[in-house]
């Protein structure tokens, strides 16, 4: 495969990757498949040397890039801490809709972006209850169990569809915090190779609400190869218990009894399944996703939550 560069927001790479270290003269250790889609687990980017306030937003692309999604033009997103801009230079780039929320002053260059808002107030001091926005960002320098309480708000309140955050460690690594947020349902955790001393938190809508290790696959028609995922046309169901609302509107609210696909944004699918880890243990598990080559899962395709997945077949 190609070692050069993306350029965002193309697609992370789906061609197969191996690799292998030269043990001795007569001994080579070899992999046909990695768990990352890129040499090495670097993400590297075309970068922009000039518009951009700071080097920030390498992770945000990074990040989005690994979900394989990213705001579309005209979608609202509040981005919390943005100072200096980073973010929100990323975001508007998209088409996107930003507030750019921070007690801080935003770069000038960004602040005259189309589509930005600027408002000069702490990222702590906003009623979710009278928010709304398709994506909340937050990239704010802060303990991590302060911003694990301002997520949690956020996600009660259901006015946010999807959440990226850095989860910033203040000296040693706190692994409580850490696990408090892989808990969450729905979670993706991970460390970036454009992270710090932090880890980058996500929550996609849609998820399933109260299923705990959940496995997603698709199931695809017999005119389609079916290589471990399928897809069943033409209605789309969320199981167990279930609902599913091929509207505009159909945003899952956390802690129902059911949930709701979001047309078009059911997150990325990976190419074998292989990117689907059962996440470990707390309240309402979750589902922790990465890799590459993404699919997304439509208003008229199959959800089946809690199904084995077995290779070729697309067995549940």
């Amino acid at each position: 495969m190609s070692a050069k560069p993306l350029v965002f927001p193309a697609p992370a790479p789906s061609a197969p990757l191996g690799a292998f270290t030269l043990l001795a003269p007569d001994r080579v250790l070899a992999s046909p498949a990695k768990s990352s889609p890129v040499p090495n687990g670097e993400w590297r980017f075309v970068e922009d040397r000039e518009g951009p306030p700071s080097r920030a937003y390498l992770k945000l692309w990074e990040a989005l890039t690994r979900l394989g999604r990213h705001p579309a033009p005209g979608e609202r997103c509040l981005d919390l801490g943005a100072s200096p801009g980073g973010w929100t230079w990323a975001l508007a780039r998209l088409g996107a809709r930003v507030t750019a929320v921070d007690k801080a002053p935003l770069d000038p260059r960004v602040a005259a972006m189309p589509g930005v808002e600027v408002r000069r107030e702490s990222a702590f001091a906003l009623d979710p209850a009278k928010e709304s926005a398709a994506w909340l960002f937050s990239d704010v320098i802060c303990y991590p169990q302060r911003l694990l309480g301002l997520v949690r708000r956020w996600i009660e309140a259901g006015t946010a569809a999807n959440i990226v955050c850095s989860v910033k460690f203040q000296g040693a690594t706190d692994h409580a915090a850490a696990e408090a947020f892989a808990a969450i349902p729905g979670a993706v955790l991970f460390h970036g190779s454009h992270n710090k001393h932090e880890l980058t938190f996500a929550r996609i809508a849609p998820w399933s609400a109260g299923d705990t290790g959940a496995i997603l696959h698709r199931r695809r028609s017999a005119s389609r190869p079916a290589r471990g995922r399928a897809v069943s046309r033409p209605r789309a169901e969320l199981r167990p218990g279930g609902t599913s609302d091929p509207s505009p509107a159909g945003v899952q609210r956390p802690g129902a009894a059911s949930a709701r696909l979001h047309p078009g944004h059911a997150g990325p699918l990976g190419g074998e399944f292989a990117p689907f880890l059962r996440q470990p243990g707390g309240p309402g598990g979750g589902i922790a996703l990465s890799g590459a080559g993404a699919e997304f899962l439509g208003p008229g395709d199959e959800l089946r939550i809690g199904a084995e997945v077995k290779d070729g077949g697309g067995k549940a």
